[in-house]
């Protein structure tokens, strides 16, 4: 159970000198709550606001609360996913010297009080989970969803739904595997509509060391309507050398364009 710090990286001595400037605000809404998160230094904090905004609550260190701060060095990429009924889950990742680790934490009462998820989280996804609000997803009956790509050479892609209070299993997914060592999964990224339809959307890419012609990148999408169950057939989104010239020798082209087809299709959700 969280309890109240009111250390929110600022000096509260007359002087009103800021100790740690505060950073990285993000803010979500479910009426009639407000959750707001930002970072001082390498922690996480966290305040919530009723009346729609009018009274906020003592800052909370998140990292202090959930976190062994000998281990960890710092605590960033955070999502927050709420619902009208007072639920808010807060996920973010902390880095130290032996990897990334995800840390969930799940509040029913708007953001008063909060317990972490341990269990439901795959093993050693955190270390292929930023950032978080791409690779983790919340269905609207309250499975956790998870995609990421194991392999530093990125052949395959992976997904794993899990109810929160549940045991995550021993296989996961397999959304898209490839045995051909030019071939290269990268940034995958999910989204889900209340319906129990999953997304999983990625870029494919040939490395051009290996093979003969120019290098070939696309933008492939894969369906699920049944939760993650089973999903349909491969789908080829964008061919992105074709259609986009100007971004074929830009990584930085590359990585918007896949990140606005993923923007554009949660959107219509």
């Amino acid at each position: 159970q969280m309890t109240n710090t009111t250390n929110s990286g600022y000096d509260k001595s007359n002087s009103g000198i800021i100790d740690i400037m505060p950073a990285n605000p993000t803010i979500v809404v479910a009426k009639p709550n407000v959750y707001i998160t930002w970072s001082v230094g390498p922690s996480l904090y966290f305040a919530h606001a009723t009346n729609n905004g009018t009274a906020i609550s003592t800052p909370v260190n998140l990292s202090q609360e959930f976190e062994q701060p000998a281990s960890s060095s710092l605590s960033f990429s955070p999502s927050v996913i709420a619902y009208g009924d007072n639920i808010v889950y807060i996920a973010w990742l902390t880095s130290n010297y032996t990897g990334y680790s995800l840390f969930l934490i799940k509040s029913t009462d708007g953001g008063s009080h909060f317990e972490r998820i341990r269990s439901a989280i795959p093993s050693d996804f955190g270390n292929h989970a930023y950032p978080i609000s791409e690779h983790f997803a919340i269905s609207g009956n309250r499975d956790l969803y998870f995609v990421w790509s194991p392999e530093a050479n990125g052949h395959t892609i992976l997904f794993e739904s899990v109810q929160e209070n549940k045991t995550t299993g021993l296989t996961p997914t397999v959304v898209y595997s490839s045995s051909r060592p030019q071939d290269f999964e990268l940034y995958p990224q999910l989204t889900t509509a209340d319906s129990g339809i999953v997304y999983i959307l990625w870029q494919n890419a040939t490395n051009s060391q290996l093979i003969s012609g120019p290098p070939q990148q696309q933008i492939l999408l894969r369906t699920s309507n049944d939760g993650g169950k089973t999903f349909g057939n491969v789908t080829k989104v964008q061919d992105i050398l074709l259609s986009v010239p100007e971004f074929s020798s830009s990584l930085f082209g590359l990585i918007m364009t896949i990140g606005l087809v993923g923007a554009a299709i949660r959107c219509r959700l």
